[in-house]
């Protein structure tokens, strides 16, 4: 299961809902490094489209 604060979980939602990494990164303040990098090491996903399919199937996003 990925367990991520509630900052990287309004990272995912907005990767859910379409935006790109430097629009998630100028709306909630952080790099675009934190959005496409330090999100992906908390988890075993290989990529954001695996990420947010896995935190969808978990009811996540």
């Amino acid at each position: 299961m990925i367990e991520l604060s509630k900052p990287e979980n309004d990272v995912i939602k907005n990767i859910a809902d379409g935006l790109s990494s430097r629009e998630i990164a100028t709306k909630l303040f952080i790099s675009d490094l934190t959005v496409k990098k330090n999100i992906l090491s908390k988890s075993y996903c290989k990529n954001i489209a695996q990420l947010v399919k896995d935190c969808f199937l978990q009811g996540m996003i």
